[in-house]
């Protein structure tokens, strides 16, 4: 009579789990857009099919602003990008920005029109880095320290087109 009682058990285990994906790549989201205050007098020129690079320009031609937007690899090789210059030989401060982490640097360089001094700030998400940079000749004192100052406390990213 066991036997018969016994015959109807059966052993449970566990059923193997199988992970499938479809195969296709996820591409990522669409840029946020770069805001910032726009000094008066600048002209704006826009590059990449895009629109991801733009470079504003002061009348008198003593400092531009560009503002550009990377695929994400990593804040030492942006830097490196931007500037030109190994990242050894800049000091980046990093802000802490909720929910993006914001990254600024600054250099000096010799070029066709003389010398210039730059200033750089980075926001960094997931999948880009937005570039905002102020290029101005030097000599020029601290005529800018205020239009400067005005630029980059206003930089900040929107979901929006058009601001």
């Amino acid at each position: 009579m066991m036997i018969v009682l016994l015959s109807g058990c059966s052993v449970k285990s566990e059923a193997a789990l199988e992970t499938v994906t479809d195969g296709l790549e996820t591409e990522p989201p669409s840029p946020y857009c770069i805001v910032f205050s726009v000094p008066e007098g600048m002209t704006r020129e826009t590059f990449s099919d895009e629109g991801r690079c733009a470079v504003y320009e002061d009348e008198n031609g003593d400092y531009t602003i560009t503002t550009e937007v990377l695929d994400a690899t990593t804040v030492v090789e942006a830097a490196e990008l931007i500037s030109g210059i190994p990242a050894e030989r800049l000091d980046i401060l990093t802000l802490c920005r909720s929910p993006m982490a914001e990254h600024h640097f600054a250099w000096s360089s010799t070029g066709e029109e003389g010398e210039t001094v730059s200033r750089c700030a980075l926001i960094e998400s997931e999948d880009y880095y937005y570039v905002l940079t102020m290029t101005a000749r030097t000599g020029l004192g601290s005529a800018l320290d205020e239009t400067a100052e005005a630029v980059f406390s206003s930089f900040c990213l929107t979901a929006e087109e058009t601001v």
